[in-house]
């Protein structure tokens, strides 16, 4: 059923979650991985507009086998304020590299700024 059934489809991720909550997952272990991998792939392609418990379900899932998700066209519909306290924050924290770099520990906020960057 796990092979047969569409990749998105709810029964699908409802009995793949059930499997891992009986915890008989490794009688299935292929099947789970071929239908994760397929799911991951087409979530990448398409959007769904199922309901939030469908979504958390189909996330949960694909994270539990390392694929990870991120939908970088979020950003695009973030508004010009919101762009405007990133912009703030990068300056916050290279006001906080400069003070740290006086301790010789500045390297700590270099990975939190380039995270901050990305989202700008």
């Amino acid at each position: 059923m796990l092979v047969e059934s569409p990749n998105n489809s709810t029964q699908k991720l409802v009995l793949m979650d059930t499997i891992q909550r009986l915890e008989v997952e490794y009688h299935f272990k292929n099947d789970i991985e071929t239908s994760i991998q397929n799911i991951f792939k087409e979530s990448q392609q398409s959007k769904n507009d199922d309901d939030l418990y469908v979504v958390a379900l189909r996330f949960r899932l694909v994270r539990q086998q390392r694929h990870y998700i991120c939908d970088i066209s979020a950003m695009e519909s973030v508004s010009p304020n919101l762009r405007r306290i990133y912009k703030v924050l990068i300056e916050f924290l290279n006001e906080i590299e400069d003070e740290l770099k006086k301790e010789g520990k500045a390297d700590r906020v270099y990975y939190a700024k380039v995270e901050v960057i990305k989202l700008a």
